[in-house]
Parts: structure tokens; sequence; C-alpha cells
């Protein structure tokens, strides 16, 4: 959703450069809680489009975080680890 935003908010300002009459509407004040279904399946449909960038900044983030450690990765499975042996024991 935020792409289309972005798109729309672009276009306003071409066309306002251009003085041409908005054709679209830019904001309604229509929540779109009201379709959860539909804001799962646009959210899914912009993660997939942008999927490339979002795994890159994962990748980044995990090692950024990581980074110059003892254990390295291990960080990321030792701290749940334990808080579940200790809730169960």
């Amino acid at each position: 959703m935020p792409l289309k935003i972005w798109l729309v908010f672009f276009s306003v300002i071409v066309m306002s450069r251009n003085n041409s009459k908005i054709s679209e509407v830019v904001y309604t004040p229509a929540s779109q809680l009201a379709h959860p279904m539909r804001l799962v399946k646009t959210m899914w449909s912009d993660l997939m489009a942008s999927r490339g960038l979002a795994w890159r900044l994962l990748i980044r983030d995990i090692s950024a975080q990581y980074r110059q450690t003892i254990l390295g990765y291990l960080w990321a499975f030792i701290p749940p680890i334990f808080t579940t042996l200790i809730f169960v024991y």
C-alpha cells in the first residue's frame, strides 16, 4: 500500500505542475481496517513485489547485529532456547 500512496502523491505533483485536473481520489475517509482481508492481501502483494529488497534488508540487519561476536549467529538461537528451558523446567 505505501507504494501506491507514493505513486498517487507523485501523480498529484506531476499533474499540479501541468495544471491538469486531478482525476483520482487522493484521500478517502473510509478505513482500510473495515476490510481486513483486503488489507492483508494488499500488504502481502506489496511484500511479494519487493521481496528482494526485504530479503537484503533482513540479511543486512542480522549480519550487523551479530557481527564481531564470539558465537556469531548462534546468538539468534541461544536466548530463545534458554528461555524455553527455563519455563519448561
